[in-house]
């Protein structure tokens, strides 16, 4: 029973996602240092734009040396383990945080919240299977 309520909620997953996929988004775009007076951590002034057909929304941290910047952006579904591979060799670079996500402005979001909201979700599936 509880494999088949497991398949039926898969299922869903991908049909909401295809749905949601299928037309195109408005996230915010935009990056900045991430300190509290950043345009980009308030989102002050930043009107989200229109993504392309298939792209989400992501928000991720780069950390460098002497400053961490957050990227508000449109991206391909993979955005984050393309980013993890790119910078996997970088000691100079490397990938403090990423979520993605599939509704309207859903990257204005703390990318805290993101994350731990992605995290619960993967949780609660293992819990299923």
């Amino acid at each position: 029973m509880a494999n088949f309520l497991s398949i039926v909620f898969l299922l869903g997953c991908i049909i909401l996602q295809q749905s949601q996929l299928a037309a195109s988004i408005q996230c915010y775009e935009c990056s900045g240092p991430l300190t509290t007076k950043s345009d980009c951590v308030k989102l002050k002034h930043i009107p989200p734009s229109d993504c392309e057909d298939g792209e989400i929304c992501a928000a991720y941290v780069l950390k460098k040396p002497d400053v961490e910047v957050l990227y508000r952006s449109c991206a391909a579904d993979n955005l984050c383990a393309t980013l993890v591979e790119q910078y996997e060799n970088n000691s100079a670079v490397t990938v403090g945080s990423c979520a993605v996500c599939i509704t309207d402005e859903c990257n204005s979001a703390s990318i805290k919240v993101a994350i731990l909201a992605l995290s619960l979700m993967s949780f609660v599936m293992c819990l299923l299977l």
